[in-house]
């Protein structure tokens, strides 16, 4: 995973307008907002793609394989060959196959496919890294604990929303990050890279308030998975998704229209 380059070009109407916004200096909220309208197809196709929908599962399902003692075990059982003591490194190496395996699958890749796939390793590195401070090789019984912390609705709620957070910035940066570095210049929208520096905070804050909706939905959610005890399907794990990029949505069109 991650080494597939993402090359298809901008071409809709959408993203044409959000080039001509950043060229005519329009403010930085206006610009956000047409980037996030540009990006709603794509949100909204989210729960047919095959590789977004075995990303959520995967973030389901990895913390759930950490309640049994045989974690090993427990992780094959779900499709992760992270070895017979996993660390860290194996099991974002384990996921990454997997999602590998779900996009040979799809017809034809996708962009979309890739920037949920680098979603869900940079989440699962991150947080269960984050959960291990100080420590440079822990112990595999000791990360299997602490990765058990995230099999809870405290924890989902964690996990999704940094997964939603990574994912939805990317998704807006996709066409962005083709554009931006010639609008910085003398002369030009950005003229230092301070200021390009503000616009990208500009962006972090936009996606973080726009995530913050799933908070208490995939809460919720995890809260009547978990008694179940059961693996999560790749159906429900779909409607999961659906759900939290409608909420998404939702939350960034009243954003839209607060702004104009």
């Amino acid at each position: 995973m991650g080494h597939t380059r993402l090359v298809r070009l901008p071409g809709t109407r959408k993203w044409s307008a959000v080039v001509g916004l950043l060229e005519s200096g329009a403010p930085d909220a206006t610009v956000l907002s047409a980037t996030a309208t540009a990006a709603e197809r794509d949100l909204a196709a989210a729960a047919c793609n095959p590789v977004f929908v075995e990303a959520v599962r995967l973030l389901c399902q990895i913390p759930m394989a950490a309640r049994s003692d045989n974690f090993a075990a427990s992780l094959r059982h779900e499709g992760l060959d992270a070895g017979a003591a996993p660390g860290l490194l194996d099991i974002v190496m384990a996921a990454s196959q997997k999602l590998d395996e779900a996009r040979a699958g799809m017809r034809s890749a996708d962009d979309f496919a890739e920037l949920s796939a680098r979603a869900l390793v940079s989440t699962i590195s991150d947080t269960f890294g984050s959960a291990l401070p100080g420590l440079l090789d822990p112990d595999p019984e000791h990360l299997r604990i602490e990765v058990r912390k995230f099999a809870t609705p405290e924890g989902f709620q964690r996990l999704s929303r940094t997964f939603f957070d990574k994912l939805l910035d990317a998704t807006l940066r996709y066409w962005l990050d083709r554009a931006l570095p010639k609008q910085t210049g003398e002369g030009r929208r950005f003229r230092t890279m301070g200021d390009r520096g503000a616009f990208d905070a500009a962006m972090s804050q936009y996606v973080s308030e726009a995530t913050r909706i799933i908070k208490e939905f995939s809460r919720g959610w995890y809260a009547k998975v978990a008694v179940s005890g059961q693996s999560v399907p790749s159906d429900r794990a779909a409607a999961f998704g659906h759900v939290a990029f409608k909420k998404i949505g939702e939350e960034l069109r009243r954003k839209c229209d607060a702004d104009d």
